[in-house]
């Protein structure tokens, strides 16, 4: 019921012709999830989601950042 946004990991790559050998990096690397959205609707193959969670979040922490450096107290205003 979730769609999810992965980062594959590109810092391992295995360049062969050989299956057998990209699919071994490819197991033994793990991709990350950055973000897991609800499925809103589907159409056919399509999905209809709700980008805003996503790009309203402070994943790097500037309001911390900046209540800790003195600089006022700030958030996301949903």
């Amino acid at each position: 019921n979730k769609l999810l946004l992965m980062q594959p990991n590109l810092k391992y790559r295995a360049n062969t012709d050989n299956a057998l050998e990209r699919k071994s990096i490819e197991q033994a690397f793990a991709q990350s999830v950055l973000f897991g959205f609800k499925i809103l609707s589907k159409k056919g193959e399509d999905y209809i989601i709700d980008l805003t969670p996503f790009l309203m979040e402070d994943a790097h922490g500037v309001s911390n950042r900046l209540k800790k450096s003195k600089e006022g107290t700030y958030k996301i205003d949903a």
